[in-house]
């Protein structure tokens, strides 16, 4: 993981230098926190090598990841601005009480998981308001396309004294975001602002085998998938330069 994050931030300081170096004040450097919110989800594998062993494990919910964002971006005009956007997962291990089951069986069961997804972002945006001056508000919509590099990792399904731990994963995917803010220039170089961003990430995607408590390798034939959409709630801080 470590290496592709250091890729995306390889791709992000190039970006950055090719940039249009436009007037002084139309560049921005854009720090950020963002909240996710996932959606929950129903998920199933099947073990190898029978078809019929097919689990379901219903009722996951990944919860929430925070986020910390850094973009550089330029105003092309006085309503449109552009920025490549890094933003980096710092996600947590999640318990959630589930129904695992298989055979038409279900019982009750817990599943620990920790996903992240690390994205590189192209976003556009365009701005109501051309004024840009101290005291203004700035209310915008955006749209973005690039690059989430997704993992999953310590999936371990418990059914009382019982558990199963599956192998991780790890996939990049095609990002789609888009959503609006508004923004407060709190001088005539500086603003912050509030937004909500519906994101896509794609999925991620376990690995092709679990191990038991007893030790014991066990194939996977069909992998876990999990989805990775939130809407992400964000606080920005923009500097002109």
């Amino acid at each position: 993981m470590m290496k592709n994050v250091s890729r995306l931030l390889a791709l992000t300081s190039v970006a950055a230098m090719a940039l249009p170096a436009v007037a002084v004040a139309d560049n921005y450097l854009r720090l950020s926190y963002s909240m996710a919110d996932y959606d929950e989800q129903d998920l199933e594998f099947t073990l190898a090598p029978d078809p019929a062993a097919l689990f379901t494990i219903d009722g996951y919910d990944p919860d929430k990841s925070d986020y910390y964002g850094l973009a550089v971006g330029t105003w092309l005009t006085d309503h449109l601005r552009a920025e490549l956007a890094l933003d980096l997962s710092q996600a947590s291990k999640e318990k959630d009480s589930v129904t695992f089951g298989n055979f038409g069986g279900v019982i009750p069961a817990d599943f620990d998981a920790k996903t992240s997804s690390h994205l590189l972002m192209v976003n556009a945006f365009y701005h109501f308001v051309a004024n840009r001056s101290k005291g203004s508000f700035d209310p915008y919509v955006g749209l973005g396309l690039g690059a989430a590099d997704n993992e999953i990792k310590g999936m371990t399904i418990s059914v009382g004294p019982d558990f199963a731990t599956l192998d991780d994963g790890e996939n990049t995917e095609f990002a789609f975001r888009a959503g609006a803010g508004i923004g407060f220039w709190i001088t005539d170089e500086a603003s912050v602002d509030l937004s909500v961003f519906y994101v896509d990430a794609g999925m991620v995607e376990g690995g092709d085998f679990a191990i038991d408590g007893g030790n014991q390798f066990i194939p996977i034939a069909e992998t876990v998938e999990v989805e990775l959409q939130s809407i992400n709630y964000s606080l920005g801080v923009n500097f002109s330069f």
